[in-house]
């Protein structure tokens, strides 16, 4: 794409070989209006936005991702904080805030930050930087963002942590691919004393958003309501045992392991797909189903699958380098006959 050649994943999918994909790419401008200003004002909220809003009713602020970097050279302060300032600028979900008025929740870009989200630390030890970790995770102002910080810590030896703290309202796992990638572009050019320029923007979750309500609300899917409705109904979702006043913490949890063996394994992936015309994650699917049908009594089970949510719905909508929360929830039903 950088290089001007444009052609859609599922194009990808449908021509495996480098002469095939060339009779459907496209030389030049990808032919998509897509506005390269920064986005500013009230958005549609998301789906999962919605979702996160319903289900999440304490520690609403501390529900983010982080990752820790470890540089392979010792990261500049200035110029990473301009690095940084470049991503707000240029991923409109970082700089988004919510708040809730009369019991809905409302969605606003903000402008740039007038204070700085990178902080600059010295610690001690190992110890002194998971405390400052922890500092990290509950700085994040929800309402009026950004919803990202990072932290610039310096340990006693004189090596650098990098420390990137992303609320999940406004970033996925496909965004942190994007977030990579243009963090370190935008850092190597400012430190060449470049001027930052990143790839041209796609899509806004702004747009996705408007356009997904849209659809939504149209003839072609209200007429599957029932369908899904019908997904929902009679099936019981309580598991033996659960407690509705337990704890959610991880230190209160346990991991059970089991493994298959390298013959299983084989044919699981290799004979069974073939014998029963299926793929790997539909035989997995069933056997947890059957596992949880025993445990329960229950003829049916209903498992909440996950997706990524950026599919193409829209011909004229790409959401290829934007960042933001997209996955999408459906329930599947699984009959034990």
């Amino acid at each position: 794409r950088q290089a001007g050649i444009h052609f859609t994943p599922k194009a990808l999918f449908q021509h495996q070989t480098v002469q095939g994909l060339a009779t459907v790419a496209s030389l030049g401008a990808s032919g998509l209006d897509v506005d390269q200003n920064r986005v500013e004002g009230a958005s549609t909220l998301l789906p999962i936005h919605r979702v996160f809003f319903d289900e999440v009713q304490v520690e609403r602020h501390h529900w983010n991702q982080s990752v820790l970097l470890k540089p392979h050279q010792l990261l500049d302060g200035a110029v990473l904080e301009q690095a940084l300032q470049a991503l707000l600028e240029q991923h409109d979900a970082l700089r988004l805030g919510f708040v809730e008025n009369h019991g809905e929740w409302q969605a606003t870009y903000h402008g740039l930050p007038n204070h700085s989200v990178l902080w600059q630390r010295e610690v001690a030890d190992a110890e002194a930087l998971e405390q400052l970790g922890q500092q990290a995770q509950r700085s994040l102002d929800l309402n009026h963002g950004p919803l990202l910080r990072a932290v610039l810590a310096t340990l006693g030896n004189g090596e650098q942590r990098l420390l990137l703290v992303i609320h999940h309202l406004a970033v996925d796992g496909v965004s942190w691919r994007i977030i990579f990638e243009d963090l370190q572009q935008a850092y190597e050019q400012l430190r060449e004393g470049q001027a930052v320029q990143l790839p041209a923007r796609t899509h806004s979750v702004r747009d996705w958003a408007q356009r997904l309500q849209a659809y939504a609300l149209s003839t072609e899917v209200q007429a599957q309501r029932s369908y899904w409705q019908g997904q929902l109904a009679g099936v019981q979702t309580a598991l033996p045992g659960a407690r509705a006043d337990a704890s959610l913490a991880n230190q209160h949890g346990r991991s059970v392991h089991s493994r298959l063996s390298p013959e299983l394994t084989r044919r699981l992936l290799q004979e069974a797909p073939a014998a029963y015309r299926t793929q790997v994650n539909d035989l997995l699917l069933s056997a947890l189903a059957r596992v949880i049908g025993r445990w329960s009594g229950q003829a049916d089970t209903l498992i909440q699958l996950e997706g990524h949510g950026r599919e193409e719905l829209f011909d004229d909508l790409d959401l290829t380098r934007t960042v933001g929360w997209f996955t999408s929830l459906f329930p599947l039903r699984i009959s034990a006959t």
